[in-house]
């Protein structure tokens, strides 16, 4: 037996239930010769008898007895399949890979996955850390769906859709002497030593620090280069120099470090969701539609 059609197991769970060929398939919208077909095969594909046909009636055998119960499994069960290749299909369900950065989770990014999974609570939604580089090549060899990253050092095989832009801003010790100040010029930071995230971790945004200092008339001292913003707070809240940071960090609320705009033209992060123009899918095609509805930035 190589499979048995849905059709006749429907057909077999009517007329077990009315016992009755005309009403059976008066139900069902066939006519009755087309019914009684349908019942012929299905006895044939399993190689018994399920009713017996009398003057008297239609009576269900023990045959028919003992398989109504899996008949009716069998087809609740294909009913359970079709909705959920329907719901795929749709994109209300199915499953999605999506990178972050760690800075990307400071700020609206954790927002946004919480309210596209009360909005899709059927798509699960698997979430891989990692930094941009690593992120943009998962998109685009297909390991991750989707990635929310920091472009500008891009790849070019990718679609990226803006989401933000983050200023960064100075970060002191709480008890340094600029600590109380509204805003602060670069030069004003000449003679300090700095805490930076390095080089490979963010080339663009630690090429415009260095940049910026220089504009403002002096080179930066380096006393120590780290993987993350967040060791940048704690080495700097332990007194070990001065830095840079974006400002949604000060919703961490640490009070051994201080916030201060910079004055003039300050380095900005941008923050934007890649994904790659050749993978598709109704759920991935749903998740970056939402995101692009909540983006304050053009859509592109």
């Amino acid at each position: 037996m190589s499979g048995v059609d849905l059709r006749g197991l429907e057909a077999f769970c009517t007329l077990a239930r009315t016992l009755n060929f005309r009403s059976a398939a008066a139900e069902l919208g066939v006519s009755q010769p087309a019914f009684s077909i349908r019942i012929a095969r299905l006895e044939d594909e399993l190689g018994m008898r399920l009713f017996d046909r009398s003057r008297a009636g239609v009576s269900l055998l023990e045959t028919g007895r003992q398989f109504l119960p899996h008949a009716r499994d069998l087809l609740e069960r294909s009913a359970v399949v079709f909705e959920t290749a329907v719901s795929i299909a749709s994109g209300l369900s199915g499953q999605l890979r999506i990178g972050y950065t760690p800075v990307s989770f400071i700020g609206d990014v954790p927002k946004l996955l919480r309210d596209f999974a009360s909005l899709r609570p059927d798509v699960r939604l698997e979430l891989k850390e990692g930094l941009s580089g690593d992120i943009e090549e998962g998109v685009a060899t297909g390991r991750l769906d989707a990635g929310f990253v920091h472009p500008l050092t891009a790849a070019p095989n990718l679609q990226f859709h803006p989401i933000s832009v983050a200023p960064y801003v100075n970060v002191l010790p709480s008890d340094h002497p600029y600590a109380d100040r509204k805003s602060i010029r670069v030069a004003d930071l000449a003679r300090e030593e700095f805490v930076l995230v390095e080089r490979r971790t963010g080339p663009f945004i630690y090429d415009r620090i260095i940049a910026m200092c220089t504009k403002a008339g002096f080179s930066p001292r380096i006393r120590q280069e780290v993987g993350n913003s967040i060791a940048v707070l704690g080495l700097i809240g332990a007194g070990h120099g001065v830095g840079f940071v974006i400002g949604s960090m000060k919703q961490l609320g640490r009070d051994d470090v201080a916030f201060i705009p910079i004055e003039g033209k300050s380095p900005k992060l941008p923050l934007a969701l890649a994904c790659h123009p050749a993978k598709t899918s109704p759920v991935l095609d749903g998740f970056v539609r939402f995101v692009k509805s909540k983006s304050p930035q053009k859509k592109g």
